[in-house]
This record gives C-alpha cells, structure tokens and sequence, in this order.
C-alpha cells in the first residue's frame, strides 16, 4: 500500500486499511499534515480525528470549540493554559502561567484608546488600565482609586488602621 501521498490538491475519496471509504464521516487514529492545508471539513461530525498533527501555520475561518475541562495547552511543556472547568454544580474559566512572567499588553502604537478593561461582570469595569495614562479602580461601577501624575486619587472615605505622612501634609475637615 501507499505510505504517504504528497499533494497540493486533493479530491476523492481517502482509503486506508482500517476503513475503505472515508468520504465525510470517519475517525482516523492519526492524521499529519505537513505545510499548508485546507482540510475541508465543515462540522464536527464530518471528521473526528483522536491525533492532528500540523506542521507549519493553520487557520480557522470559524470558531475553535473545545469541550468542557480540556484545554489550549501551549509551549514545550504546557507552560501556558487557557480552560474552562466544570466540577459538579459550578464552572470556572482559567489562565494558568506555569512559568515566567505573564504580560497582558494591548500592542498599540499610537494613542487610540488601547486601554486594557477588567470586567467582573459585563459591562462594569473593575479595573481600566489606561493608555499612557493611570490606573482606575471601581467598585460597583464608581470610581474609587485612581492613579495621577502626582500620585493617587480617592474617591470617598478611607480606613487604615495607621497613617505615616513624611513632606507636607494638608488635612481638611469637609
């Protein structure tokens, strides 16, 4: 039988040993692709595949689903993880760092608004990073803390259990 088959086009039908006609419906122990490829298949049942091994860039025109409690695993040794958990009644979504240093960057070049947005919940913002500017902290939605060229800002009441002023210090009774 033939081993490998080397192509920039391929149309028909796949045969192999195990199943003589794979036409739209399969599952293949292993597959390999090597370069650019187009493999033409428009749903999860056209082709369940337990191995997919790409050598060289691939492209998704669409979503990229994977199924609950596995994960984008990336780097040698699975050094950066992205999942969704599901654990009896509850589901939790991770990003797991098992090396180095982990940035968040938003790579704008220009002063477009690039900021970067934390949101615990839709639409309310936790936390806004600002493009070559400060920091912003909310609580329910209401700025709190902010972060200034000359130091911070606070906004309503704070507690401290002790405060150290060193400098100039002006206290007011408002």
């Amino acid at each position: 039988g033939i081993n490998s088959v080397t192509a920039t086009t391929y149309f028909g039908t796949l045969q192999t040993a195990a199943q003589p006609n794979i036409t739209s419906v399969g599952t293949l122990g292993a597959l390999k692709v090597t370069g650019v490829s187009t493999l033409g298949i428009t749903s999860a049942t056209d082709l369940e595949a337990q191995q997919l091994s790409v050598t060289g860039v691939s492209t998704f025109s669409d979503n990229l689903n994977l199924p609950d409690n596995k994960k984008i695993q990336l780097g040698d040794s699975s050094d950066l993880q992205l999942y969704h958990s599901v654990s009896g009644s509850g589901s939790t979504s991770y990003i797991d760092n098992n090396t180095g240093p982990l940035y968040i960057r938003n790579n704008v070049d220009n002063d477009d608004g690039g900021n970067i947005i934390i949101e615990a919940k839709s639409g309310k913002a936790s936390a806004v990073f600002q493009d070559d500017e400060g920091v912003r902290l909310y609580y329910n939605d209401a700025e709190k803390i902010a972060t200034t060229g000359y130091g911070v800002t606070v906004n309503g009441t704070t507690q401290t259990q002790q405060l150290n002023v060193s400098g100039i210090s002006t206290l007011g009774n408002t």
